[in-house]
């Protein structure tokens, strides 16, 4: 080969080197699929906090727990430790959470260890979970019951009880009680969908069933393996199916039999007998034997009820939301779980928008499964902020509310999933809806939903949809009717066997519940939903308060200190008098009309107003319009005692900063001559808002609360600061005051381009990416650049 071919030759193969070597730095787009061999795996932590987050992964047949671990890891970028042994590796740190005293990681396939297998042991099948849990504890300690329901009424297994390891699944307790009663499951992994649910039992299904899966009474809204389970909790499966809608020949004239279906009165002509106000109250009072006598562990659900029928709610169930919501700081990964929590507090008469230091009203508006979620997370984030008629931010309410009429199905009432309307979230639409019947919009979808109502009514008085005749359908009906002041006795829902307080009432067992399916035994998710309907009728007849909605102490005050302005400053003095009406464990809202549109807002605090709040074991908010403070009481007693009797003042001070896309904001607090800016491990929460024309084009997850690093010179980003595009606000807690702002973030893995050398003798250590991309672009660029190099000299000397 002659010099000349060989210069043209080194240059074409730079070129296509770097073309290659690029490719990878082009976005690719992809879709959710089916896979044909795969699994889930999940980490948490010993506080159950996620530190691999679910993902599904293919694998190859003989491919070991092990090899799926690696591949999550590689997926998520997060870094696997591990150490080799004779007998296996032995996991010691994923995500940088590490083995520590007592803790080591568990490894368990579908809610429990795999025998004597261990993670280099475990063969993979199909569909498995593997979860991996930091733990002092192998030993399985959460007991669920779970139940199966097909076509007809069928019970594929019924009221069984599994125990498994903490942080498992609905998915998990399906998969082990299966194994108890000898049947099949069959399950695809998809790679967005994650796992669902084909068949149970080897079930006759037709191409357009599919199983319905709720969590404690709730239709799930996310993938059965990514619903976690609790102790005490309960898991449905119900096959969802056509009936059919040709009617019956003989009964055709005959406008008492809409599905074509003949009753027990049917001879006769008689309706079944209304249910007396009596035998309502005593099924209520067998209900309160049956928790007693059957020591219930009471739930959200249950204590709605309890409160409704004039029973105190468990000192228990009260500590054991509060030592959640402390675990979490607040931060309930699962929407519903949020909500039903704050009903629940509201209905032990207890403010949710500060417990343990946490506002559950932020929480749920900034929740990032609410913005784009289905429309039963909206039905119960209204039924929430409602049930204690919290304050939320300007909008959400209506941005709800909205949401919510708009999802109605032509014809009249609400679906879960698809076009098709059902009596339980129609139920459960009305019931949030109720308080806004007035509106215009909001009146004419409750109306649609009423008569839809009536109209899927069949002649026994209850409902026989796709959902299956169930007593939690008629449950969810007559909450909903009682709510919008309908009588679920009237005219329109009576029909030639009776109404829908009798049809409810066919469920009953001899156990003092009710049962999910007629005939069958007592179902603990059927009796809450009875139980909270009989308790909603009554109301409504006695025309008393809607059953989701309850008597809270308001835990906020607004005060209206002096307050001047000047040289752009609002200046506030916040006296003891200014204090009167703030109660024990209240919040003080200092809320300053004038402050929006100043450069800083400066609030004084004497030593006695200080002295006060920490008397009153209350917090401080300080809204100044495009950002926020809030202080609770702990470190408003540490600025106590560090002030003394010095004069306390708290500042905002409003900065300009290239690059920001949102508020950035000095925040200062000083005793005197001291600054006090360490808060000794304990938080305080700020807000900002964005610039809606520069946030226009991001993603939420690229809008970031960063830090001002004085050391470093350097602004850093807060990992746990959030965006909720529906308020515009960006809110972080913080341990340290200085000063803050909204910038674009862009995730960089420093780790990407790094050489990573597995030390065996301390275990080793996976890089958070395994890719050469970087290396190959350099050596592609530098022969490209060689390439035009060698062509230019050879130009130059043919010059």
């Amino acid at each position: 080969m002659n010099k000349t071919v060989f210069q043209r030759w080194t240059a074409l193969i730079a070129v296509f080197i770097l073309f290659v070597s690029n490719l990878a730095f082009f976005p690719t787009t992809t879709f959710g699929a089916a896979l044909d061999n795969a699994v889930t795996v999940k980490a948490i932590d010993e506080n159950g906090d996620i530190v691999l987050p679910l993902t599904a992964v293919e694998f190859d047949e003989g491919e070991i727990a092990f090899d799926a671990l690696i591949k999550a890891g590689e997926k998520q970028e997060k870094a696997i430790e591990y150490s080799e042994f004779n007998f296996g590796n032995m996991i010691s740190g994923i995500n940088n959470v590490n083995n520590h005293d007592d803790y080591y990681w568990s490894f368990n396939v579908n809610g429990l260890a795999p025998g004597s297998d261990g993670v280099s042991d475990y063969e993979l099948k199909n569909a498995d979970h593997l979860l991996f849990v930091l733990t002092d504890n192998f030993d399985p300690s959460v007991t669920v019951k779970v139940n199966v329901t097909g076509r007809e009424g069928t019970k594929i297994i019924s009221d069984e009880e599994v125990t498994l390891m903490k942080g498992a699944s609905a998915y998990d307790a399906l998969i082990q009680a299966a194994k108890v009663n000898g049947k099949s499951v069959v399950a695809t992994v998809d790679d967005s969908w994650l796992t669902y649910i084909n068949n149970v039992g080897n079930t006759e299904m037709e191409p357009s069933d599919w199983w319905k899966v709720d969590h404690n009474g709730t239709a799930i809204n996310n993938s059965i393996v990514d619903t976690p389970v609790n102790e005490g909790d309960q898991v449905q499966l119900t096959l969802q199916y056509e009936t059919s809608s040709e009617p019956d020949t003989e009964d055709t004239e005959n406008p008492d039999h809409p599905d074509g279906t003949e009753d027990d009165q049917s001879e006769t002509g008689d309706k079944t007998s209304l249910v007396t106000d009596q035998q309502i109250k005593d099924t209520i009072q067998n209900i309160k034997t049956y928790i007693k006598t059957n020591k219930v562990t009471i739930n959200d659900w249950w204590a709605w009820g309890l409160v409704n029928a004039n029973e105190d709610i468990p000192a228990s169930y009260i500590t054991g939301v509060k030592e959640k919501v402390k675990r979490t700081k607040g931060t309930i990964k699962s929407v519903t779980e949020l909500e039903t929590a704050i009903i629940g507090l509201s209905a032990a008469g207890i403010d949710a928008s500060s417990v343990e230091g946490y506002n559950l009203i932020d929480k749920l508006e900034n929740h990032a499964y609410l913005q784009n979620g289905s429309i039963n997370w909206s039905i119960y984030a209204l039924l929430a902020v409602d049930s204690g008629n919290y304050q939320t931010s300007e909008g959400f309410r209506e941005k709800l509310i909205d949401k919510i009429v708009k999802a109605e199905v032509n014809g009249g009432g609400w679906s879960f999933f698809g076009k098709e309307a059902s009596p339980d979230i129609t139920g459960m639409a009305l019931s949030a809806l109720a308080p806004y019947k007035e509106q215009e919009a909001v009146e004419n979808a409750i109306n649609n939903g009423v008569k839809y109502l009536s109209s899927v009514q069949v002649s026994t008085g209850g409902f026989s949809t796709s959902d299956g005749a169930t007593s939690e359908s008629i449950s969810q009906a007559i909450l909903g009717l009682a709510s919008v002041g309908v009588d679920p006795t009237g005219d329109d829902f009576t029909k030639s066997g009776g109404d829908l307080l009798s049809s409810l009432m066919q469920f009953k067992t001899n156990e003092n519940g009710f049962s999910h399916i007629k005939g069958e035994g007592t179902n603990e998710m059927a009796t809450q939903q009875a139980f909270l309907a009989l308790l909603a009728y009554q109301g409504f007849k006695a025309n008393e308060r809607p059953v989701y909605q309850f008597p809270v102490t308001k835990h906020q005050v607004k005060i209206n200190p002096d307050t001047t302005v000047k040289n752009k400053t609002t200046i506030v003095l916040i006296k003891k008098s200014d204090l009167e009406s703030v109660m024990n464990g209240q919040e003080v809202l200092l809320e300053s009309s004038n402050a929006a549109n100043q450069n800083e807002l400066h609030v004084t605090l004497d030593s006695d107003s200080i002295s006060d709040l920490k008397y009153k074991k209350a917090s401080l908010k300080i809204n100044k319009g495009d950002t926020s403070v809030h202080i609770p009481t702990s470190i408003l007693s540490q600025i106590a005692a560090e002030a003394g009797s010095e004069l306390v003042e708290i500042k905002l001070v409003k900065k300009e900063e290239p690059g920001a896309i949102g508020a950035v904001y000095d925040f200062t607090i000083t005793a005197g001559a001291k600054e006090i800016s360490n808060f000794n491990g304990q938080e305080v929460a700020l807000t900002f808002q964005v610039d809606q024309d520069k946030v226009a084009k991001l993603k939420a997850s690229q809008i970031k609360v960063f830090y001002y690093n004085e050391e470093t010179g350097e602004w850093e980003v807060m990992d746990n600061s959030s965006y909720n595009p529906e308020t515009g606000i960006v809110t972080a807690t913080t341990t340290h005051f200085s000063k803050y702002g909204v910038f674009k973030y862009e995730p960089v893995n420093v780790d990407q381009f790094a050489e990573t050398q597995p030390d065996k003798e301390a275990g080793h250590e996976l890089p958070d990416t395994a890719t050469n991309t970087f290396n190959m672009s350099v050596i592609g660029f530098g022969l490209l650049l060689m390439g035009f190099i060698l062509i230019y000299v050879k130009r130059k000397r043919e010059v």
